[in-house]
């Protein structure tokens, strides 16, 4: 088992450094950012399982923009030392969407009630 820990530990390892270095290369020139680091972050957060507009895609680009606004900001010395603190961004208020349950789902349900219901 240790030996399978380890060739895990080094895989994400190397997960990890190829995200890094990804994310480095799209901050290289400031052209065009936004679109860079939302096809990095698609490519290497996501791997690319969701759709490029999906929403979740769009809050975490703008999540790490507004991060990388803050680091930009900060003298080399408190980043360095690690004197700061994240920023905290709201997110919309728009309460969740309640998602409909399949058509078998409801069904299932009724007839549940109903044997439940003749067995009473």
């Amino acid at each position: 088992p240790e030996y399978r820990f380890d060739a895990e530990l080094r895989n994400v390892q190397e997960y990890m450094l190829g995200c890094c270095v990804a994310l480095d290369k799209a901050l290289e020139r400031p052209d065009i950012l936004p679109a860079r680091l939302q096809q990095t972050l698609w490519a290497n957060v996501y791997s690319g399982m969701v759709k490029k507009d999906a929403n979740s895609l769009n809050r975490l680009t703008k999540y790490v923009l507004r991060q990388l606004g803050l680091m930009l900001q900060l003298d080399a010395s408190s980043f360095l030392e690690g004197n700061f603190v994240w920023a905290d961004f709201p997110v919309p208020n728009d309460p969740p969407k309640r998602l409909a349950l399949p058509a078998w789902r409801e069904e299932f349900s009724k007839v549940s009630k109903e044997m439940r219901d003749v067995t009473l």
